[in-house]
């Protein structure tokens, strides 16, 4: 009668769940990534709308704020286009996994009083 189990079948064992915990672990750091991108979205909404904010109220914006708006947004370059009756916003930036992202919000300009 056999007790226990041989050194081989514990080692093969011991292999396989380390192949899986490999292949887990991969997919859990593209999870993370992936998990990334819808704050980074909203991190970028914030940063355009105290842009907006502040050209609608006519006031310069901080660098301080809009360094810490924007430090979580990797190589972020920020554009505005001013047109009759609007202004936009745009700013782009690379998301953890390289693709190149971006959002825009127009806002109307106050006309004179």
């Amino acid at each position: 009668m056999k007790r226990g189990h041989a050194l081989v079948e514990l080692m093969i064992g011991v292999a396989l769940i380390g192949i899986i915990a490999s292949l887990a672990g991969g997919a859990g750091r593209a999870a993370r990534l992936d998990a990334a991108v819808p704050l980074q979205r909203e991190r970028a909404g914030l940063l355009l709308e105290y842009q907006a904010e502040c050209a609608a109220t006519g006031v310069v914006p901080d660098p301080d704020t809009v360094k810490r708006l924007s430090e979580h947004l990797r190589d972020t370059h920020m554009t505005e286009s001013v047109a009759a009756t609007t202004v936009t916003f745009h700013v782009q930036w690379t998301a953890p996994r390289g693709q190149t992202l971006s959002r825009s919000l127009t806002v109307f300009r106050r006309g004179p009083r």
